[in-house]
């Protein structure tokens, strides 16, 4: 995959997101929703518990632990998209065997992670995943953390102030341009 230009933020279009949506299967789909709909971090997508899945008040809670430190060291709360609603719902209750793309109700030892193994242990990386689900759907200039930049883009385009995008995505780091959101023509 080629590096991301410093200059310009790449994010997905609407077009790419079908595509994307369209090739995926039921294993990559859950990580990939939850990516362009809340801005997390791979790490933070992989360390997310269910316990943190506020679906009462429609929020995540990303929180600092002993096994898992954010980025920016910083808790925070991403509230939770009308269209990833039902979706977590499923995604709380029922676990996908990856092998053959089957889903069964979880267990209790797949209650801690969202996303795990079989045994309950925490996914490791999708990174490979990911990589297939690009070339599936022909798409050569991504990454992982395209996802993040998707979120913070349509947002931007879609009226919401830069300021509450750097508190939903808890930028860090002297990289960190809002104007870059909201200047990329590219879609």
């Amino acid at each position: 995959m080629l590096n991301e230009n410093r200059g310009r933020i790449r994010f997905f279009s609407i077009d790419e997101i079908d595509r994307l949506l369209n090739t995926s299967n039921l294993y990559i789909e859950r990580f990939f929703l939850i990516g362009i709909n809340t801005g997390m971090r791979m790490s933070e997508m992989l360390n997310l518990r269910v316990s943190d899945i506020d679906l009462e008040n429609n929020v995540l809670h990303i929180r600092n632990r002993k096994d898992f430190e954010t980025k920016s060291k910083k808790d925070r709360d991403i509230p939770i998209p009308v269209q990833l609603i039902n979706k977590l719902h499923t995604y709380v209750k029922y676990w996908v065997q990856p092998n053959i793309m089957a889903t069964y109700l979880r267990s209790s030892v797949q209650m801690e992670y969202l996303f795990c193994h079989e045994d309950g242990r925490k996914i490791g990386s999708f990174k490979k995943s990911f990589a297939r689900l690009l070339e599936r759907a022909s798409i050569s200039d991504a990454c992982i953390h395209t996802m993040r930049h998707t979120y913070a883009s349509h947002l931007a385009m879609g009226g919401v102030s830069l300021r509450t995008i750097r508190d939903f995505i808890r930028s860090c780091g002297y990289r960190y341009n809002p104007d870059l959101f909201t200047s990329n023509t590219r879609t």
